[in-house]
């Protein structure tokens, strides 16, 4: 075997094992819905299948340094910190 024949068979199976995931994803999903429809409210009802499949396996975005300290900033007014300036 050569090595763009691996490669063909190594992309194969992650193609495969990621249908299989969405596809026990799917059936999860279903069998919520029917629990939720029984059992819940209709406040309780989650996004849709198709939103959660495409967004499954996107490329997260990298925050930059300036953005992780606005987040920081965000999330600590949130849990009741407070912000302290120090000049040197």
């Amino acid at each position: 075997m050569t090595v763009y024949e691996l490669n063909l068979v190594a992309n194969n199976y992650f193609e495969n094992k990621k249908q299989d995931y969405k596809d026990k994803l799917s059936l999860e999903y279903y069998n919520a819905m029917w629990t939720i429809q029984w059992l819940g409210k209709k406040s309780q009802q989650p996004e849709p299948l198709n939103k959660i499949l495409d967004n499954l396996y996107k490329e997260k975005e990298v925050m930059t340094d300036k953005q992780m300290f606005e987040k920081v900033k965000m999330l600590n007014k949130m849990f009741g910190g407070e912000e302290i300036i120090i000049n040197p």
